[in-house]
Order: C-alpha cells, then structure tokens, then sequence
C-alpha cells in the first residue's frame, strides 16, 4: 500500500492538503499518507462488533504511527476542516 501512497503523492503534487491511507500505518506515512481515520467500536461496514480489540484504531495510535515516521503531530481540531 505504501507504493500507492507516494505514487498519488507525487502525481497530485503539494495542492492537495490530505493524502489518506486506510487502514492507518507506518509505511503509509512515510510514503506521504498525512491523514488517517481513527476507526474503533461499532462500524457498520465491519463483520465484527468491536474492532478496537484487533485492527481498529484510536487517536493515540494514529498519532504514535505519524511520530514513528517522524511527522510533525499538531494538538487540537484538524488543520484540513479550520476555517480562515
């Protein structure tokens, strides 16, 4: 999935703000992936109830991941939603 992720990097260029990778991780990041979804507890589109126990992650581990690819981690609501 990393190799997916910078080829849309670099094609889509510096214009595009968020460059997501589902399901989050660190290849991911370091390939370009500046956004991830936080996805634990009930999902509909899931077969399982609760996938904070296996593969569904909180913010914590989100953050963790981008620090793990030495990505700057901004604190507050998200820069891609703010207004002007």
């Amino acid at each position: 999935m990393g190799h997916i992720v910078a080829i849309v990097r670099l094609a889509m260029g510096p214009g595009v703000l968020g460059n997501c990778t589902h399901e989050p991780n660190t290849p991911g990041a370091i390939a370009g992936a500046n956004l991830f979804w936080a996805e634990a507890g009930f999902n509909p589109r899931d077969t399982v109830e609760k996938t904070e126990a296996s593969r569904g992650f909180n913010i914590k581990k989100c953050q963790d991941i981008f620090k793990e690819a030495e990505f700057p981690v901004l604190q507050g609501p998200s820069v891609f939603f703010a207004r002007d």
